[in-house]
């Protein structure tokens, strides 16, 4: 049976863990940045468009990373590749909105329960903004 990997070049099926230090942070447009990480041993192996995982090592949460794209390769004084550039864009809920909705449904609400009634409050949220109101 013929090896459906022989033909891939640059493939590398294990994880590496890298902590790289944020350089530089430079607004692009209105909600996009540029980000430039210095890792130098990745900075040699990737190419633009290839992609990667970013997480915040002060989260515990394993599934808080986010892929992100290459946008770029830096390069040091003498020309070797020392760093990476991504591009990323802000989009999403603003969580402080949504927790101070929350807080004014909760505060509607609560006048309507008869005495000795019970109010329920859930969320599909892991988030611990939304969770604790």
């Amino acid at each position: 049976m013929p090896d459906p990997y022989e033909n891939c070049v640059g493939l590398n099926l294990s994880a590496v863990h890298v902590a790289a230090k944020v350089v530089e942070q430079q607004q692009l447009a209105e909600g996009t940045y540029r980000l430039r990480l210095a890792a130098p041993g990745i900075a040699k192996q990737i190419t633009p468009g290839q992609f990667f995982m970013v997480r915040d090592p002060s989260q515990t949460d394993p599934l808080l990373g986010r892929p992100f794209a290459l946008y770029d390769v830096a390069r040091a004084a003498n020309g070797d590749p020392d760093a990476i550039d991504f591009a990323y864009h802000v989009v999403g809920i603003d969580i402080d909105a949504v927790v101070a909705q929350q807080a004014r449904l909760l505060t509607a609400l609560w006048p309507t329960l008869r005495p000795g009634g019970v109010l329920l409050y859930a969320t599909c949220s892991v988030l611990r903004d939304e969770n604790d109101l």
